[in-house]
C-alpha cells in the first residue's frame, strides 16, 4: 500500500466496497501523530488499531474491523529483519483467531540483507509464537 496518508479516501472506498469483517495492512507510514488520518479512513461501524513503525521512517502494520468484532492487541515490536504485530480477533463469540501481521523491507541498496537472514529471524520468531 504504501502509506494511508495519500490513500485515505481511496482505502476508505475499498473498505466500504468490500465490507470485509477484517481487514491487514501492512506499510501505513503512520506516526503516533496521525489521528487526522486514522479517523479518515475508518467508515461508520469500523475501528482501527495499528503499530506504528519506531525506529525509521515508513512501515507499520494496522488492522481495520467492523464493531461487531473483538479484536486486542496481544504483542507488536521490531525485530532487526522485520516488524510485526499480533491480534487476538473474535468474530460473534466463535472461536478466536490469532492474526499476525508482518511487514519486511525488501533487499536493497538500503537494505542488504539476504532473504536467508531473514527466514533464519523470522523462523525464531514463528517458534516463539507458536511455542
Amino acid at each position: 500500500m504504501r502509506s494511508f496518508k495519500n490513500k485515505s479516501a481511496a482505502f476508505y472506498d475499498y473498505i466500504c466496497d468490500c465490507k470485509a469483517n477484517v481487514i491487514a495492512v501492512t506499510e501505513t507510514w503512520l506516526t503516533v501523530n496521525d489521528d487526522a488520518v486514522r479517523a479518515e479512513i475508518q467508515p461508520l461501524g469500523y475501528n482501527l488499531v495499528d503499530f506504528p513503525r519506531s525506529s525509521r521512517r515508513g512501515g507499520g502494520t494496522a488492522l481495520i474491523y467492523r464493531d461487531a468484532v473483538n479484536v486486542s492487541k496481544i504483542d507488536a515490536g521490531e525485530k532487526v529483519l522485520f516488524e510485526f504485530s499480533e491480534w487476538k480477533v473474535v468474530i460473534l463469540s466463535s472461536h478466536d483467531l490469532h492474526i499476525i501481521i508482518v511487514s519486511r523491507p525488501p533487499y536493497s541498496d538500503n537494505h542488504k540483507v539476504p532473504s536467508s537472514t531473514f527466514f533464519n529471524e523470522f523462523s525464531e520468531y514463528l517458534e516463539s509464537v507458536v511455542l
